[in-house]
């Protein structure tokens, strides 16, 4: 059964976001990451990763940071 995760990219030296995505795996957290490799839609940088219970964005598509200020989410600890 697959599983949905929420995933937010940063870059550790600038504390800065890279962007966040939506993706769906078979398995837990490391195969979510690894299937936003195949996707071409990880940025590199540090990795958060929240299993979710669906989809809050569309899937399989890296949003901007600024993407992301538009849909009004919340900045955490920036």
């Amino acid at each position: 059964m697959e599983k949905w995760y929420f995933i937010s990219f940063r870059n550790p030296q600038m504390n800065r976001n890279l962007g966040c995505c939506n993706v769906s795996a078979k398995g837990g957290p490391r195969e979510a990451l690894d299937k936003t490799v195949e996707l071409e839609i990880n940025p590199g940088g540090e990795a958060a990763i929240f299993l979710i219970s669906e989809p809050e964005l569309v899937p399989n598509r890296l949003y901007s940071r600024k993407e992301m200020i538009d849909l009004n989410y919340e900045k955490i600890n920036e």
